[in-house]
């Protein structure tokens, strides 16, 4: 099997979502639905950060560094994301003061994450496609490590066998965030070295007849994040409406914050056709085989992931309150919801990365921006209706998510102008990916 292979890189995308699920279950099981949500809103605003720094340094970064080289904008990213991570943790320290450890520890993680994006993207520009999932998996499993590590230090410390009061400087949140935070410097530092035996700073490796310049790194860049920016806030909207004013409810936000976990895991299958589409894409210009690749891609990530969904059924509910906690009771309702987001999502990964590819972020921006004002006015028609009720029950929120999801889904299709091809190609794709799975149940 290739190392471009989106099976390979599905398996490897897997194995790095169990040892994050496994991370999510412990944590959950340690701070409660409350402290869940509490440690989920200061990762969402890190997150929220990190998306803006990515105007600069982020998706683009394949396309770039396959049509200039790494060498050429590691320096200006590197200023960049170091300038706009110290402003973020300025104004929150101005604003919310009594978390200052905190705020110093984000900066940090958000520093170590951002280098790590740049090791990432420079893989894929160069079909390096193994190598980034075995990195991300590896990133994932030093986190895990470090996590077991502190929950066990401080298991032997609560039942006396050991003593270690610095260990009680910090509470259990701030640990998560340190230990992250150490992980992605030490992992970043390996990074310098691999990309370094790699001759990513080999001058001769460099393509020196184009330079991008600062404003069209910026234009590009913009359109780029901000379509990303958006489809992130079409599935982080009920969190985002969920923890602020009226309808604060950090269990909530705790409970949906690991529905979305589960999501993010469906998701991985689609996701990791369409990171594969995306540096072939960046590597064959050929239209009509990048469309060919899409559509295939788009139908085997279609019926794989309507299988996980099927699973998503057939659990019984007990069991997402005996693996994360009693307050997460509500979990399986909420997932049931959303299940055909999920579906339209994992299909139209391909699209996306395929568009991408193309450099047309502005399309995706405007598709992404009609989806998530369409689940808005959902949201506000219905969803603020149901306030009046003494129990908090986000239906309409989650149904605007899967409004939004589907919408995505046609407005990709109709801009690659491959809704016929599509359809024309679903039944011969199908049977490609019944040998598929009847191949892969042999291994």
């Amino acid at each position: 099997m290739s190392q471009d292979s989106p099976i390979k890189a599905y398996f490897w995308q897997l194995s790095k979502a169990v040892v994050s699920f496994i991370t999510v279950v412990l944590i959950s099981n340690t701070l409660g639905a409350d402290g869940r949500g509490q440690l989920s809103l200061y990762l969402l605003y890190l997150q929220v950060v990190l998306m803006i720094n990515e105007i600069f340094a982020g998706s683009a970064m394949s396309n770039w560094f396959a049509q200039y080289g790494f060498q050429q904008l590691i320096a200006r990213l590197s200023k960049i994301s170091l300038l706009i991570l110290t402003i973020a943790a300025v104004l929150a320290e101005y604003f919310v003061p009594a978390k200052t450890t905190i705020w110093i520890t984000l900066w940090l993680l958000g520093l170590g994450l951002t280098w790590q994006n740049m090791v990432i993207n420079y893989f894929q520009a160069h079909q390096f496609i193994g190598l980034r999932n075995r990195w991300q998996f590896s990133f994932e499993l030093m986190k895990f490590l470090f996590n077991i590590l502190i929950f066990a230090i401080a298991y032997l410390i609560v039942n006396g066998l050991i003593h270690f009061e610095f260990l009680l400087t910090f509470d259990i949140v701030q640990w998560f965030l340190i230990l992250s935070a150490a992980a992605a410097w030490i992992w970043g530092y390996q990074a310098f070295f691999k990309l370094r035996r790699l001759g990513a700073w080999n001058q001769s490796q460099e393509i020196q007849a184009e330079k991008l310049s600062l404003r069209e790194h910026s234009s590009q860049g913009f359109f780029a994040q901000m379509g990303h920016l958006v489809l992130f806030f079409i599935y982080k909207t009920p969190l985002l409406i969920l923890s602020h004013g009226t309808f604060k409810s950090l269990s909530e936000v705790g409970v949906l914050t690991n529905v979305l976990l589960i999501a993010d895991t469906v998701w991985i299958f689609g996701n990791s056709f369409g990171m594969v589409l995306h540096s072939k894409a960046l590597n064959n210009p050929n239209p009509q085989r990048q469309n060919k690749w899409a559509v295939l891609y788009s139908t085997i990530s279609f019926w794989v992931t309507l299988l996980l969904v099927l699973l998503i059924f057939v659990v019984p509910g007990d069991i997402y309150t005996w693996v994360f906690g009693r307050d997460f009771s509500t979990m399986k309702e909420r997932l049931v919801l959303i299940t055909p987001g999920i579906l339209a999502l994992a299909v139209s990964a391909p699209l996306g990365h395929l568009l991408h590819a193309r450099n047309r972020f502005l399309t995706l921006l405007a598709n992404h921006s009609i989806a998530w004002a369409t689940m808005l006015m959902v949201s506000v028609l219905f969803f603020y209706d149901q306030m009046e009720c003494v129990s908090l029950r986000p239906f309409w929120l989650l149904i605007g998510l899967d409004i939004a999801l589907v919408l995505v889904l046609f407005l990709n299709l109709y801009s690659l102008q491959l809704t016929k091809y599509f359809l024309d190609r679903f039944q011969v794709n199908s049977l490609i990916t019944l040998r598929l799975l009847k191949k892969l149940t042999r291994l």
